[in-house]
């Protein structure tokens, strides 16, 4: 398959999903409170803008983005063992990594 077959085939989902953040990121922005402190926004900030951008990553970026990602999986998890039981003791506990 080649790329224009694979843009014909996902065009739809993926302008889906980035309506999708938008809407998440519009309704941030209008709420009340103040989250431009929050480095969760610096984390998707960097995604989008990494994302957008049409150059070739090298290495070191590359690394950077599979340690953001995997900060951002850590990040994610940790809330959402803590939202499934808000009263239980939780231990997280780190494995090892391969990137």
């Amino acid at each position: 398959m080649n790329s224009k077959q694979i843009l014909d085939r996902e065009f739809l989902e993926i302008r889906a999903k980035i309506l999708e953040v938008a809407a998440a990121l519009d309704r941030i922005e209008r709420a009340e409170g103040e989250v431009a402190d929050d480095p969760r926004m610096a984390l998707i900030s960097d995604n989008v803008s990494q994302g957008c951008s049409n150059t070739t990553l090298t290495p070191e970026r590359e690394l950077d983005a599979k340690i953001v990602s995997l900060a951002d999986q850590l990040l994610f998890a940790s809330a959402a063992n803590l939202m499934s039981d808000p009263t239980a003791s939780h231990t997280f506990r780190m494995t090892s990594i391969s990137i």
